[in-house]
């Protein structure tokens, strides 16, 4: 701010001293802006790489944590497909029957 201050454009400066300035405060500015920019993106760099590093380390908690995993595409003994650890067999067959409608 202070070298902004300094390369301020007066109402006394020529034309020459006018142009020269404000190319000057121009590159001030773009640099202050760049400047600002690398920051902030090495801020998230950084709250990335925490989260990374924090991530693994923590256990993960819940029901099913201590139990083995199984494919849902598994199948028993006999073939069937179905839940699994359920117990449950392959449900009877209807026979289909047309409904009657009484007319009440």
């Amino acid at each position: 701010e202070k070298l902004m201050k300094k390369h301020a454009i007066k109402a006394s400066d020529d034309e020459r001293t006018r142009v020269k300035k404000s190319k000057i405060l121009k590159s001030l500015k773009k640099k202050e802006r760049f400047s600002k920019l690398d920051k902030q993106q090495s801020d998230k760099k950084s709250n990335w790489q925490t989260f990374l590093k924090g991530k693994g380390s923590k256990k993960k908690k819940g029901f099913i944590t201590g139990r083995k995993k199984e494919s849902i595409f598994k199948t028993s003994d006999g073939g069937k497909v179905g839940v699994t650890g359920s117990g449950k067999g392959v449900t009877d067959f209807q026979q289909r029957k047309k409904h009657k409608f009484s007319h009440e």
